[in-house]
């Protein structure tokens, strides 16, 4: 059972609720909307996390979170206004296929050894170690930017799950049963 608190952390998760649903809000906006909601709504509760993480640190991985599902969405709509959702074009085989060939990609790019000189120091990067192949080579072409496009097509294929009625959009029951754990 979800404890929704108070009357006031209702109508804070009511705003930011009617934030996301509001297509005349920008990008910006919503992703206000819902880190208020988080602050005032998850942060005062227990985390699973503060057993590993500090105040601090568990503030910045928020943060940093919404930064990236903030940035994901402009590049998620930008793409789909520049291709038309052709990565569904021959549905759920078509899309299985697109987050393959990125899985594909990542893996192809960590599978060997990687030893880059940069100048000063030389970064080694062990076989399929993600941290230390990203570290090699930061490039916004390199393996970080696959990790991007993965991403952001596990979130329209989730996306799509919801608009075909497939899953749930309520999202409390999936994290519900992972509380219990």
């Amino acid at each position: 059972m979800v404890d929704w608190g108070t009357a006031a952390d209702i109508e804070i998760l009511g705003r930011a609720i009617h934030a996301v649903a509001d297509a005349n809000m920008s990008i910006e906006q919503r992703a206000n909307e819902w880190r208020h909601f988080l602050r005032f709504n998850i942060l005062k509760k227990e985390s699973r996390m503060s057993h590993y993480m500090d105040k601090d640190r568990l503030a910045r991985f928020l943060n940093r979170l919404f930064e990236i599902t903030k940035q994901d969405i402009k590049t998620v709509s930008q793409k789909d206004q520049d291709y038309g959702g052709s990565w569904k074009k021959y549905g759920g085989v078509g899309a299985y296929f697109n987050v393959a060939r990125k899985w594909d990609r990542i893996e192809a790019m960590v599978k060997g050894i990687r030893e880059v000189d940069h100048g000063s120091h030389i970064v080694t990067a062990p076989q399929y170690d993600l941290f230390g192949h990203v570290q090699a080579d930061p490039s916004h072409d390199g393996l970080i930017e696959s990790i991007r496009d993965l991403r952001g097509y596990l979130l329209l294929v989730e996306e799509e799950l919801m608009e075909l009625n497939i899953v749930d959009e309520e999202f409390t029951g999936h994290y519900d049963k992972q509380e219990d754990n």
